[in-house]
């Protein structure tokens, strides 16, 4: 059954909010800070994007603008949003043919590979 996009706009709200509120959430374990719900929604989020709904090109704008809140705050993405943002952003770059669009997706792919597992 398909996956209402309007869950998938929800999930992205509500990893922007924690992300926005991050510090005051987190627990520091090691070096590493870890949010639990952060780490939830995202599982949430990530199997949404998994279900390979095509999704429009609306949606690129606040993919991006997660993963710049991501980059803001030098945090880990969770491994399995980032895999899912990365499967996402590849399927823009091959269902959109503007080469404006096709460089910014590397770009952000580069970025996730920045801000996954290794990061920090």
């Amino acid at each position: 059954m398909p996956v209402p996009i309007n869950d998938i706009e929800r999930k992205i709200e509500e990893i922007s909010l924690i992300l926005d509120n991050y510090e005051p959430l987190c627990l520091i374990i090691g070096k590493e800070k870890v949010n639990h719900h952060l780490h939830i929604t995202s599982n949430n989020l990530a199997e949404l994007l998994d279900k390979e709904i095509p999704l429009s090109i609306e949606y690129f704008a606040p993919i991006v603008r997660l993963i710049e809140q991501f980059n803001k705050i030098e945090i880990i993405i969770p491994q399995e949003l980032n895999n899912a943002l990365c499967n996402t952003l590849s399927n823009f770059e091959h269902n959109y043919y503007s080469d404006e669009l096709q460089e910014t997706v590397i770009q952000y792919i580069e970025k996730l590979d920045i801000l996954g597992v290794d990061a920090y």
